[in-house]
């Protein structure tokens, strides 16, 4: 646009919108309400709005049980393991092969003055970065693990843990500590037969 002067007229400059920084920022997620807490809850809103706080009892067909025989059982485990053992032995070529890619693209780089071999301090930073990153990594999955199987026990979806009176009453480890306690005595007995046939052996050669 034109003044009546005949100058032209100067545009405003625009203000630069500065950006709102959100309350929350910075601020770290509050962490998962735990299992007995979830729990606590769903039996305080049952006993609320039901006027009870024992779950409608759902009649279903156990998932951990299979309605088929002793071949067809072996016959479904045999076909999973082979599967695992496959994919197993894939992987590990397919990762030789792509360490054996890495290792000659590396050293045609280095005999090509492409790449400059690294010194020994840097090596182990690489290293420590590396230890640290893995050790991240397990880290996480082990908490994310935990949160999952806790998800999946508050939604019926696995089993629930043993009470400490159920583990002691568990059946296959009363199994195991009678096997144990058999293993005992009879290693017992065995050294009292080799030291009595010892015995009847030196009173024979006496006589």
């Amino acid at each position: 646009m034109e003044k009546e002067g005949g100058g032209k007229k100067k545009k405003k400059a625009k203000k630069k919108k500065k950006k709102k920084k959100d309350d929350d920022e910075g601020e770290k997620k509050p962490p998962p309400m735990p299992l007995d807490e979830k729990s606590h809850l769903m039996n305080h809103l049952l006993k609320q709005y039901k006027g009870y706080d024992e779950p409608e009892v759902e009649v279903v067909q156990d998932p951990f049980t299979l309605d088929i025989d002793i071949v067809q059982a072996i016959r479904i485990i045999q076909k999973n393991d082979r599967g695992r053992q496959g994919r197993q032995r894939i992987s590990i070529i397919l990762k030789n092969y792509q360490q054996t890619i890495m290792q000659a693209e590396l050293v045609r780089k280095l005999r090509e003055g492409k790449l400059q071999e690294q010194s020994k301090d840097m090596k182990e930073i690489e290293s420590c970065v590396l230890l640290q990153k893995r050790m991240r990594g397990i880290l996480a999955r082990k908490s994310v693990e935990l949160l999952r199987n806790e998800e999946m026990e508050f939604l019926g979806m696995s089993r629930k843990k043993k009470t400490p009176e159920e583990a002691l009453n568990d059946p296959i480890k009363k199994m195991e500590q009678t096997l144990l306690e058999r293993k005992k005595i009879q290693v017992g007995n065995m050294k009292a037969y080799d030291r009595d046939k010892e015995m009847i052996k030196a009173e024979i050669d006496d006589n």
